[in-house]
């Protein structure tokens, strides 16, 4: 299994919609959390099978759905190394992560 590593400003992404939904209901930021944490263990044993999001150069970008939120995580591999470069939400602007590649 790879190894997981955030870009600082994904890792404030996850921090900003588990607090958006701990104020809603703590239920909420509990199922976000583990959603998350299960997408994370796929996205490190099966990178290959989340289809190409974008390119950034000779980054290739992949997208991994959540199922019960409107986000998506875009990561990219680097040898061992799984990084995640956005957990996104679907409704913003789609390109605003690129330069975090």
């Amino acid at each position: 299994m790879s190894e997981l590593r955030y870009h600082a400003d994904a890792a404030d992404e996850v921090v900003a919609a588990v607090d958006y939904y701990a104020a809603r209901e703590p239920d909420l930021a509990f199922r976000f959390d583990a959603e998350l944490r299960d997408l994370e263990i796929r996205v490190r044993e099966e990178s290959a099978s989340f289809a190409v999001f974008d390119s950034a150069g000779d980054v290739v970008i992949r997208r991994a759905l959540m199922g019960d939120f409107p986000f998506a995580v875009l990561f990219t591999r680097d040898g061992d190394t799984t990084w995640i470069v956005a957990v996104m939400h679907l409704r913003r602007a789609p390109g605003y992560w690129r330069s975090r590649v």
